[in-house]
């Protein structure tokens, strides 16, 4: 039998997921090689970017790689955010190749196995949770032409009638498991012609670990791992990194597990021994916000750790014990300090949009986001989500017979494109499949400030950096005020163009809000709109086609000279800037291959 797997969620509308990235098609493919049952990985990572591309060229393309040559069965990972997609490839193979037998697998499917075997005739089975014992085993089956097979896991269409066998039990020992097959990855890693997919990403993925032993409302993690949390030894982690190492000379490592520093003496000796065995090894990590501290802060970076993300979700205790989080805050402006301090870069991740949120709640978190930023710069990068109703999870199960859909739904879940109009039509026949493109009843005008607080994220992030400091800096605490309860003056592009390189109304109306509460300052405000202006400026230049692009801006001051004042720190109120705006100009520097600033005379910009 002649087998094939690939993982969908390299099917991305922004950034490339690249196959060393997609470690649970790796593990299977390992531990079909560990049955003798060879397989084929096919690697989709140039199918990214998919914003601008054709819905169903893309997807032609996809097939004609996935069949040629043609498989006996094929296997497909898949992901929430890219389960569409895949149901729409597996119905596009099945016309053109009746006889492959098609199997899913994955989170993106685990909970709504029934409903695909019934409403999507062209998959034939899947492998609900953890597959590495039951996929070999279900291949073994299809061989030996076995009827009926009881294979836990295993869902599947018998005639007329669906056959459910339930979820797996979690593997108990995760050492066990053979190495993931990164020899898939090997013929892209030949160093000789300098090209392939390693030599494309600094970080190679690892997997630490399964499971989370806590069961936020908002999440499925729980769900899908029974509550099974589990850590591969300290020496298997070891063994991997430096097989990943010394066969591929990687150096860097991205560790897969929600919460890598649950047991402090586990990741203390997993810091001693990377010290030890691995020295010189970088690696990221993901941590609860209260399994840190200063002294494991500084193991954690003496072994080579340089990024972590924490997952805050929502800023008051109140939202904590809704959300069933509970996560202590407490020391929050301490510990981002520390990591600032150790050189780290951390995420930090906010949700909106749960029914329980009141604006103060928003305010609080808007306190914790700009704080942050503000203290931290560009050692954090801050991350707003909307709420998404994931099945598996407890709110799912509690509002799934009253979501909603609407075209901003997609935006932070999937991205996909509003063009792509056959995905989004099947999309909205199916909420029990894809409900992650849904949302709970809010309320018009609360879900749709919940759309503008995720774009305000990616303004208090990178847009509007500079002149973000600015208003901080001036108005402190009470910017987080002014976004909350003034929400409503800010733009929310249309949904069309909400997945832009740039966000012109929403950055505009972001910066006439905040001009509004400057305006008892004159030269502050002057000051934080030449700034403001500066950035809009050099975004726009640096979406445009490199080499004859430029910008001209009126404004009272030298943004360049206000942008010195805010990397000392200080902020001068005594220079008066006159009756009269200067033209300033950003342009790309051909010669020098940079952007830069300069004042230009005022006939210049006529």
């Amino acid at each position: 039998m002649k087998i094939k797997l690939a993982a969908a969620h390299q099917l991305s509308f922004s950034d490339p997921v690249s196959l060393q990235k997609c470690l649970g098609v790796l593990q299977l493919a390992a531990s079909l090689k560990q049955q003798n049952l060879p397989c084929e990985v096919v690697d989709l990572e140039e199918y990214n970017h998919l914003f601008n591309r054709d819905f169903d060229e893309t997807m032609e393309k996809v097939v004609e790689k996935l069949i040629t040559p043609p498989p006996d069965l094929l296997g497909i990972s898949t992901m929430v955010n890219n389960l569409a997609a895949a149901l729409d490839i597996c119905e596009r193979i099945k016309k053109k190749l009746p006889g492959v037998i098609i199997v899913l697998g994955g989170p993106g499917i685990s909970f709504c196995a029934n409903e695909v075997i019934s409403e999507f005739p062209r998959v034939d089975a899947v492998i609900r949770g953890e597959a590495d014992n039951a996929f070999p085993q279900y291949i073994e089956a299809l061989a030996a032409k076995t009827k009926n097979p009881t294979i836990e896991g295993l869902v599947y269409r018998e005639g007329e009638k669906i056959v459910d066998n339930g979820w797996p039990k979690p593997i108990e020992d995760l050492d066990e498991l053979p190495m993931p097959a990164y020899e898939f990855c090997k013929k892209n890693n030949n160093k000789e012609n300098g090209a392939g997919l390693f030599d494309s990403f600094n970080t190679v993925s690892l997997e630490a670990g399964r499971g989370c032993p806590f069961n936020c409302t908002f999440c499925s993690t729980s769900h899908f791992f029974k509550k099974k949390h589990r850590l591969k030894s300290v020496q298997r982690i070891i063994d991997e990194i430096l097989y990943l190492k010394n066969k591929f000379g990687y150096e860097e490592i991205a560790f897969h597990h929600d919460i890598l520093t649950l047991q402090r003496k586990y990741i203390e000796e997993l810091c001693r021994e990377i010290r030890r065995q691995v020295p010189g090894l970088t690696w990221k990590c993901s941590a609860r916000f209260d399994t840190i501290d200063a002294q494991i802060l500084k193991e954690m970076r003496a072994a080579g750790c340089n990024a972590i993300f924490l997952g805050i979700e929502v800023a008051t205790p109140r939202m904590q014990k809704i959300i069933n989080k509970h996560l202590d805050l407490t020391g929050f402006e301490e510990k981002i300090k520390q990591l600032k301090d150790l050189d780290y870069r951390f995420d930090l991740s906010f949700i909106v949009g749960f029914p329980e949120e009141e604006p103060e709640d928003i305010e609080a978190l808007l306190v914790l986001a700009l704080k942050a930023k503000y203290l931290c710069g560009d050692n954090v990068v801050i991350k707003m989500y909307t709420l998404v109703p994931l099945l598996g999870s407890a709110l799912y199960e509690q509002w799934r017979d009253r979501l909603v859909y609407d075209e901003y739904g997609s935006f932070g879940a999937s991205d996909i494109p509003p063009h792509w109009k056959k995905l989004r039509n099947k999309i909205k026949r199916h909420p029990g499949i894809f409900s992650i493109y849904y949302h709970i009843p809010i309320g018009t005008r609360k879900w749709t400030h919940a759309c503008k607080y995720l774009l305000l994220s990616f303004a208090i992030q990178s847009m509007m950096t500079r002149s973000m400091k600015l208003a901080y800096m001036v108005l402190e605490e009470r910017l987080a005020h002014i976004f909350a309860h003034h929400i409503d003056k800010i733009a929310l592009p249309p949904p069309a163009a909400i997945n832009a390189i740039e966000y012109p109304l929403l950055i505009e109306s972001v910066r006439q809000l905040i001009l509004e509460f400057l305006k008892n300052n004159p030269i502050l405000a002057a000051k934080y709109d030449a700034v403001s202006q500066f950035e809009q400026a050099f975004q726009e230049v640096s979406n445009r086609e490199k080499g004859s692009s430029f910008k001209i801006f009126p404004a009272y001051y030298d943004p360049g000279e206000v942008i010195k004042e805010l990397e000392t720190g200080t902020t001068s109120e005594e220079t008066a800037h006159g009756d009269k705006k200067r033209n300033f100009m950003v342009f790309w520097d051909e010669k020098e291959k940079e952007k830069k600033l300069v004042e230009v005379p005022a006939d210049f910009a006529d």
